[in-house]
Order: structure tokens, then C-alpha cells, then sequence
């Protein structure tokens, strides 16, 4: 598993820990995300449009996200990462 896929599936697990609302999602994942956090708001609006606030099976998520050019252009264009108590998370949830 690549960085890039990990990093999916840290802000997945963060995304699907509660309430899937665009609100929520954003306040769950911008704790884990280090540099601009405007893409992050433009994806959790499309997600709560895609999933009609209905909360997906993580790997629906997962697949979302690795295709999502919202997702993909914020890895490539900001300063992109998904930290973990303000260092780079050196773990993969389960």
C-alpha cells in the first residue's frame, strides 16, 4: 500500500467515524490534514451530495476517494498530509 493510499484510508476511517454530514465530515478530517484545507471542504460537500448523507461501506469510501480529482489534486497541488497528533501518522488503522 502506497502513501497516498494510506493516507485515504486514515481520512476514511476519520470520515466514516460518525455523523455522515457534510458539517461533521469536515470537522472530523481537518484535524488530520496539514497544509490548506479548502480542497478538504469541496470533497466532504461531495461526498454528503454523492451519499446522500447516508454513511458508505468503508471500501465504497475508499474507492471514492482514490478517484475523487478533489482528493487526487490536493495530493499532487497543496501541502498535502494526513498528520496524527501534529506529526505524519506512522500507523494504518484497522
Amino acid at each position: 500500500m502506497n502513501r497516498l493510499q494510506s493516507d485515504a484510508k486514515r481520512l476514511a476511517v476519520a470520515l466514516l467515524a460518525g455523523r455522515f454530514e457534510q458539517e461533521a465530515l469536515y470537522e472530523r478530517a481537518a484535524p488530520l490534514v496539514t497544509g490548506s484545507t479548502v480542497w478538504l471542504k469541496r470533497l466532504t460537500r461531495q461526498l454528503a451530495r454523492q451519499f446522500a448523507n447516508q454513511r458508505p461501506r468503508q471500501r465504497e469510501l475508499l474507492n471514492f476517494l482514490q478517484q475523487s480529482r478533489i482528493y487526487t489534486d490536493a495530493t499532487v497541488k497543496d501541502d498535502f498530509g494526513i498528520h496524527f497528533f501534529d506529526r505524519p501518522a506512522d500507523f494504518l488503522p484497522s
